[in-house]
């Protein structure tokens, strides 16, 4: 909407110039404010996009390497906690086991 009005505007004065309309001295100084309002407008735009576009790349960049860290770190801790629960079952198994050879020692 914004950049038709505008569009509008600028294809109103280029007929005005090609057909050596006369305005308010007024008139023209606000459109060439307008005109330098816009692009001024349209320069931030385009460097708040191109530092969005920088950040986004930044942030892919480091998690096409953390997280592989992340998978890694994640499976070792796994690992560790699957060791820790075989070992406790060992541990409970051999208990247990040592628990029936006792009282089976106390039967006789």
């Amino acid at each position: 909407e914004r950049q038709y009005r505008c569009d509008e505007i600028g294809d109103m004065f280029a007929l005005v110039n090609a057909h050596k309309i006369r305005v308010p001295k007024e008139t023209s100084t606000q459109y060439a404010k307008l005109g330098q309002i816009r692009s001024t407008l349209l320069t931030n735009v385009s460097i708040s996009d191109a530092s969005l576009d920088d950040s986004t790349h930044k942030f892919i960049n480091y998690m096409k390497t953390a997280v592989p860290k992340l998978v890694k770190d994640i499976a070792a801790v796994r690992t560790a906690m699957e060791n820790e629960q075989v070992l406790s079952r060992l541990n409970e198994s051999a208990d247990d086991a040592a628990v029936t050879k006792e009282d089976a020692l106390q039967r006789d």
